[in-house]
């Protein structure tokens, strides 16, 4: 393993650790390089700040393996895993969720889904939809749930919640449909 992702894992470790007892917004650089007994040059050499570090961790936890098998799995199969990686860590994950903005975790994991979007729904550039549109609203709309079933003091199980938010999804869009096109029902 190269120094610089030994490094990395260092400045991860020490957010996590921090992100246990503070909410991101509190937690400072110094606090992150004190806690793994780095500089703060070091720490800018790696990220442009802390929330380019919160990215990184769910690249290394979870998106490489989402990638990875995106071809291969099917989409329940991959939201599953993405719901049972975040469930393990929830304190990290609901506290990265608490912030929204530029570089927030928020916006870099509705990036992030597209694929699973695109493979989830079949949808292309020729049904004349706006993708990244459309992925930001199913991310909002998946974030928001996420943040929700995490955010309870005894969560479900991934399997529990996927299950649970599949139905409610079904619901909504039948209901939508009987609403704006009533003659498809």
């Amino acid at each position: 393993m190269s120094n610089s992702i030994i490094t990395k894992k260092a400045l991860a470790q020490a957010l996590k650790e921090c992100m246990k007892t503070k909410p991101l917004d509190k937690v400072s650089i110094g606090e992150i390089c004190e806690k793994c007994g780095l500089n703060r040059k070091s720490f800018y050499y790696h990220f442009q700040d802390k929330y380019e570090l919160v990215n990184w961790i769910y690249e290394m936890e979870i998106n490489r393996k989402i990638q990875s098998e995106i071809k291969t799995k099917r989409s329940g199969e991959l939201s599953l895993m993405i719901c049972q990686s975040i469930y393990d860590d929830r304190t990290f994950y609901l506290n990265a969720l608490q912030v929204s903005g530029p570089h927030s975790f928020h916006d870099y994991f509705c990036r992030q889904i597209e694929p699973l979007v695109e493979k989830t729904l079949s949808i292309s550039e020729d049904d004349g939809l706006d993708l990244s549109e459309l992925s930001d609203l199913i991310g909002d709309f998946c974030l928001s749930a996420v943040r929700r079933w995490i955010a309870r003091p005894n969560p479900s199980s991934p399997e529990k919640f996927l299950d649970e938010l599949t139905k409610v999804s079904i619901s909504l869009c039948a209901k939508m449909i009987s609403m704006f096109l009533p003659d498809q029902v």
